[in-house]
């Protein structure tokens, strides 16, 4: 991983700060969100201890940017500092 992911506008850390813009880009609010992450952890924690919860905070905001408003990779690398 490279960059400060979390500097995003668009990654979930930002977000946070403005609840009605991250219902609208993520089609639920900050509460389902979390909850959707507690699960995510529950179910995999055990196979993934070396994720960090800002991480897969960030892998499933990536993940629902790109279904949810269409954005290619070559986007959502740039807007969250990553390679390809």
């Amino acid at each position: 991983m490279t960059g400060n992911s979390s500097q995003s506008p668009l990654s979930s850390t930002q977000l946070r700060h403005t609840p009605k813009r991250f219902e609208h880009i993520f089609g639920f609010g900050i509460g389902d969100f979390d909850n959707l992450l507690q699960s995510l952890h529950d179910h995999t924690g055990k196979r993934t201890t070396s994720i960090t919860e800002e991480e897969l905070a960030e892998e499933v905001s990536i993940a629902l940017l790109s279904m949810r408003q269409s954005m290619t990779q070559e986007v959502l690398s740039a807007c969250f500092g990553r390679e390809e």
